[in-house]
């Protein structure tokens, strides 16, 4: 799927979603705030250290401020 047009992709993954309820149950679930910060926080860090550049990662960045 990672390279399909995106939205083929996106059309996919909403299938895989409505269509197998162990990955609907997974994707519901995955709902801690806390968690999906230090992920992305972790994340830029990360290309931040290894000198990648991530512009949108960094334009998101307000949103995922504690």
């Amino acid at each position: 799927m990672a390279r399909l047009p995106l939205l083929l992709s996106g059309l996919g993954l909403k299938m895989i979603v409505t269509f197998n309820a162990p990955a609907k149950a997974i994707i519901e679930s995955h709902a801690n705030p806390e968690e999906l910060r230090r992920i992305f926080r972790d994340i830029v860090d990360e290309a931040r250290k290894l000198g990648i550049s991530v512009p949108r990662l960094g334009a998101a960045a307000p949103l995922f401020s504690s």
